[in-house]
Order: structure tokens, then sequence, then C-alpha cells
């Protein structure tokens, strides 16, 4: 997936744009189908297992988006955290526009630059972590990551960004990138709702 993201930002033809995006979202799709065929439903992974598999240079971002607000959880090897976000309707509105212009083969930085505010700037790990792994919702998943910029400059010139519509953890192989299911990151969201204080 992040061979894809590279090729989308080097590719010099809107017609390649549009067709390695649209693999990109093929990809997610066959990897979702692929990984359930055939297996039971995973079990829902406890949040301090779902830590201890991550390393120290790696954030897990799962994203919700709703309105009038929408939420990011934040996870590392030692600590979560929720931040609110912008409304969905915003969020999913300059994500549609930003990869419109993208196909188009145009550079916006200004808008690569709200998205990156709205979606990154207000979660203070991003800048503490090498490793940026995305959980998207709704039309997020649409939305190449590596291509939001802060300062003039794209993500992927500063962060490593797996890309994963779904997320689950498999013994000893927790990098292994099963999309399986976003069951385990879903749970502790749902903690976080029910206690936001300890979560803060």
């Amino acid at each position: 997936m992040t061979k894809l993201n590279i090729d989308l930002l080097n590719a010099d033809e809107s017609t390649a744009r549009a067709h390695i995006l649209d693999s990109i979202y093929e990809t997610e799709l066959q990897l979702d189908t692929d990984s359930t065929a055939g297996e039971k439903a995973p079990e829902p992974v406890d949040l301090r297992q779902l830590q201890r598999e991550l390393r120290p240079s790696e954030l897990l971002l799962e994203y919700v988006l709703d309105n009038p607000h929408s939420f990011a959880l934040a996870l590392t090897h030692n600590t979560v955290h929720r931040y609110t976000l912008p409304s969905k309707d915003e969020l999913e509105q300059a994500a549609t526009q930003y990869r419109s212009e993208i196909v188009k083969q145009k550079t916006d930085l200004d808008l690569a630059q709200q998205l990156f505010n709205g979606l990154l700037g207000s979660i203070p790990e991003v800048k503490e972590k090498a490793a940026l792994i995305v959980v998207p919702d709704g039309k997020l998943h649409l939305l190449p990551f590596a291509a939001l910029a802060d300062n003039g400059q794209y993500i992927l010139s500063s962060h490593q960004v797996p890309f994963s519509p779904r997320f689950t953890n498999r013994p000893n192989s927790f990098h292994a990138w099963n999309p399986a299911t976003r069951v385990a990151v879903g749970r502790c969201l749902a903690m976080l709702r029910m206690f936001p204080k300890e979560y803060a």
C-alpha cells in the first residue's frame, strides 16, 4: 500500500493517478475479502495486549467520522488518547476535493495543510513517532495520508505510513497486516467513549 502511495505522488498523468487511486481502493477491498474468507470472527484483543504489539516508533491512529465532531484514537506502546477533530462533513469534503486535485495532477499544498491540520495537527504523538499506522473511516479510505503536508513538506518525507482499512492482532505476527477486523481498536474506542476521563 505504501508503494501505491509513492507511485501516486510520482505519477505524471491524471489518467495514471486515477488508475493508482482505483488500485489502492481495490487492493484494500481484496485484502479485506481474502483475510476473512473461511475464517471465524476474531476475538477482540485486550487494549494492553494491543499496545505490547506496537513498536516504540509506531503510532496507531483510528478515525471515527461523525457530526458535529469526529474523533481519533491514538495508540502507542505505552499511551492511549482520544482527540476531537472537525466534523465528518468538513473532513470528507476536504478529502474528496484533495483526491480530485491529485487525479487532475494538481498540487494544492494549502488543502494538504488543511487536511493535515484537521486529521493530524492536533495529535502531538505524530511528531514523536516515525511510523503512522492509519485506520481510516468513511471517505478517508480514499485519502492518501502520505500526501498530506505540513509546512510545505509531504508526510511521506518524514514518516512511514502503512495504511490498513482494518486492523487486527495475530499471535507473533502483528505486523503481517491481516486486515480482517478493526474489532480490537473498535473496542478500545468504545472504552474511550465509556470512560473518557481515564483516557483524556
